[in-house]
């Protein structure tokens, strides 16, 4: 024998499982914006990181370009290595600029403070290129120990 459910119960359990389907619907896709609002934010995240590498790197070969410079012009003076040594100069400082664009409040000021410093290091290595063409080999050693060193370091 079979029970007959009344129809007004069996009305009311569709409604019931009705409204239970819906909420799990909205359930999902609340879970599913979520993800996707997270998954945005990582994507921007992991994509700013990946211009802030290149931009370090770029700011690490110029310092080395810097250096590298520095000591060639010891080596031969003349106003092609010191062109050079001022693109460097100028990479170095375009290169933090862009660390400063792309990077946090901390990583804006980091930047901001070793341009300064370059700046610093401009003028010290400046009077020992100058002492280097004057053949002032003592001077150029001063330069470079008091001077130079200390900014670079």
């Amino acid at each position: 024998m079979a029970v007959e459910v009344p129809a007004r119960r069996r009305s009311a359990g569709v409604a019931v499982t009705s409204s239970a389907l819906a909420m799990i619907v909205l359930v999902l896709t609340a879970v599913a914006i979520v993800s996707a609002l997270v998954t945005r934010s990582s994507a921007t995240a992991a994509d700013r990181s990946r211009v802030l590498v290149v931009d370090y790197a770029d700011a690490r070969f110029a310092v080395s370009q810097e250096e590298s410079l520095e000591r060639k012009y010891r080596v031969e003076p003349g106003p092609e290595v010191r062109a050079l040594h001022l693109d460097a100069v100028h990479a170095l400082d375009a290169a933090m600029r862009q660390v400063s664009l792309h990077g946090n409040a901390a990583e804006d000021v980091q930047a901001r403070e070793i341009i300064k410093r370059n700046a610093a290091y401009v003028v010290s290595v400046h009077a020992l290129f100058d002492a280097t063409d004057a053949r002032d080999t003592a001077l150029a050693l001063k330069i470079d120990h008091e001077q130079v060193d200390p900014v670079s370091s």
